[in-house]
């Protein structure tokens, strides 16, 4: 999964609704972050998160199947 983010953000975090696991992962220099898919059930809601305080934005990402 892809994220593309403003230019002041340094890192993306991925809350993996079935364990409740959060993992913090950087942004590369071009402002887009490759963030892995939580190995979790279908139907499982990821919270992707971008930025801090009053700036945070809530991505809410429904798993809709497990990969091969």
């Amino acid at each position: 999964m892809q994220v593309e983010v403003g230019p002041n953000e340094t890192t993306v975090t991925v809350g993996d609704g079935a364990n409740g696991a959060v993992t913090s992962h950087p942004v590369a220099p071009g402002k887009t972050a490759t963030l892995p898919v939580p190995s979790v059930p279908a139907g499982t809601i990821i919270e992707v998160t971008v930025g801090k305080g009053a700036r945070r934005r809530l991505i809410l990402v429904e798993v809709v199947s497990t990969g091969p």
